[in-house]
C-alpha cells in the first residue's frame, strides 16, 4: 500500500449566507436535511431559451478540437498527481453575448446581434434568455460578467430534460463576475428577469467552463474509507456523516478543480452557520471560493460501489472565505 499523503493546512468557509432563505441553493436540498429551512416557491421562469436554436456565435466545438492544449494540460497536471484535480477547461465563446434588457422590447433587427430572445411580461418585467450548446461536453457552467442588473433579478440555468436551477446575484464575486450553477450535458439554458423599470439591465457571457472529466467515475482513493461501508452499529452518527461531506467543484486558473469537504459544527447554539471545512490547497482566494458549488449526498450506491450521477444530487452554490 501506497503511504497517504496528508495536507498539511485546512481552510475554512462559509456557504453562502443567505442559504436558507434566497436562491443561494440549486436542487431538491438546500444543504443536508439537517440544515435545510423551507423556502417559498417563486414563479418559474419564461423558458424563452428553448425557443432558440443553436448559432455558431455560441456553439463550440469538441474540446478535442477547439482546446487540445488546454486538455492536454488538464491531463498532464492529473497524471502527475497534482492537486486539486481537474476537471473542466475554459472555454471562450466565438462572439461576445452582449445582454441588454431594456424596459420596452426591442426591433428584432436590433435584437439579433444581441443573440438572445427578449420579452417583457404583463407586469413590466424584462426576461432575456440565451442558448449555449457545447459538444460533448459532459457539464457546463456560464460565466457572467460586467454585471449591472437590479435588485430583486432573478436568474435560471438549466439543460433540456432539467428543472430550471434559480440562483441570485449573491453568487458574485469580488471582481462582479457571477458563475453560474452547472447543468449536464452539452447545452445551457439561460434565463434572467430584471424586475420593472426605466433603466436598463445589462451584462455578458463570453466564456463557458466545460466539464471533461466524469466526476461521477472518481473512486474512493485508498486512503480513505467508504462511508457507505459503516454502519450504524460501528458508529451510531454515521448516517448524518455522510450528509455532511460534499463534492467540491471550483474554478481556479481556467480549469474547474475538485476537492471534498465536510460541514463541521459552530459554537453559536441559537443559529446554524454552515461553516465548510477542506484541504488548504483547494482555495486560496475568495473569487475562487464565490465559484463553489458543492454536491451533497455524494455517497457510493453500496459498500465500494459506484458514485453517483451528479445530477440527480441536491447541491448548494458559493462561499466565504474565511479562514486558511
Amino acid at each position: 500500500m501506497k503511504p497517504c499523503r496528508l495536507a498539511s493546512l485546512a481552510l475554512l468557509l462559509s456557504l453562502a449566507p443567505a442559504l436558507p432563505a434566497t436562491a443561494q441553493s440549486v436542487g431538491p436540498e438546500i444543504v443536508p436535511d439537517f440544515l435545510a429551512t423551507a423556502v417559498e416557491p417563486a414563479a418559474p421562469p419564461l423558458r424563452l431559451a428553448e425557443a432558440l436554436s443553436p448559432r455558431p456565435e455560441t456553439s463550440l466545438r469538441p474540446v478535442e478540437v477547439g482546446a487540445p492544449d488546454a486538455l492536454e494540460s488538464l491531463r498532464s497536471w492529473n497524471r502527475a498527481g497534482h492537486l486539486p484535480r481537474r476537471a473542466g477547461v475554459l472555454r471562450t465563446l466565438p462572439s461576445r453575448v452582449q445582454a441588454r434588457l431594456a424596459s420596452s422590447v426591442v426591433p428584432d433587427d436590433l435584437l439579433a446581434p444581441r443573440l438572445g430572445a427578449f420579452s417583457v411580461t404583463a407586469s413590466g418585467s424584462r426576461v432575456w434568455g440565451l442558448r449555449v450548446d457545447v459538444e460533448g461536453a459532459l457539464r457546463l457552467r456560464l460565466h457572467l460578467t460586467g454585471i449591472d442588473l437590479p435588485a430583486g433579478s432573478r436568474l435560471w440555468v438549466w439543460a433540456p430534460g432539467e428543472e430550471p436551477h434559480a440562483f441570485g446575484l449573491d453568487l458574485a464575486g469580488p471582481a462582479g463576475d457571477l458563475w453560474t450553477p452547472s447543468v449536464t450535458g452539452g447545452i445551457a439554458f439561460l434565463e434572467v428577469e430584471a424586475p420593472a423599470g426605466p433603466e436598463t439591465a445589462r451584462f455578458l457571457v463570453e466564456e463557458v467552463m466545460q466539464g471533461v472529466l466524469r466526476v461521477d467515475d472518481n473512486k474512493i482513493g485508498e486512503c480513505l474509507i467508504d462511508g457507505t461501508c459503516v454502519n450504524s452499529g460501528t458508529l451510531g452518527v454515521i448516517a448524518d456523516y455522510r450528509k455532511a461531506v460534499g463534492q467540491l467543484a471550483f474554478v481556479d486558473g481556467g480549469f474547474e478543480s475538485l476537492c471534498s469537504g465536510a460541514l463541521i459544527n459552530d459554537t453559536v447554539t441559537s443559529s446554524t452557520i454552515p461553516y465548510l471545512l477542506t484541504a488548504n490547497h483547494c482555495i486560496a482566494a475568495q473569487g475562487v471560493a464565490s465559484s463553489l458549488e458543492v454536491f451533497w449526498d455524494y455517497k457510493t450506491s453500496s459498500c465500494d460501489g459506484n458514485a453517483p450521477s451528479l445530477g440527480s444530487l441536491p447541491r448548494s452554490n458559493g462561499s466565504t472565505l474565511t479562514a486558511t
